[in-house]
């Protein structure tokens, strides 16, 4: 997270970024992201928790929806 944060890049690809964070971390890991999208950068962010509300912006796809057919067929906004 330290890279990408610091990297100063508009688009940043999380893949699972929560995992093992305890609350006080998940809520940096937030407040980060937050202030990474107000700034204008974009975020593609794979996890198995539901994000935190404040996070999810524009669109968010739970695969769960699409178990049975074993691929995504849409995406839905938030």
């Amino acid at each position: 997270m330290a890279a990408v944060v610091l990297g100063g890049k508009p688009l940043w690809l999380l893949d699972e970024p929560d995992a093992g964070l305890d609350a006080a971390s998940l809520e940096q890991l937030w407040r980060a992201l937050d202030a990474h999208l107000d700034a204008g950068g974009a975020a593609v962010m794979a996890s198995h928790r539901a994000p935190g509300t404040a996070v999810v912006r524009t669109q968010t796809l739970n695969m769960d929806d699409y178990a049975d057919a074993g691929y995504a067929v849409s995406v839905g906004a938030a």
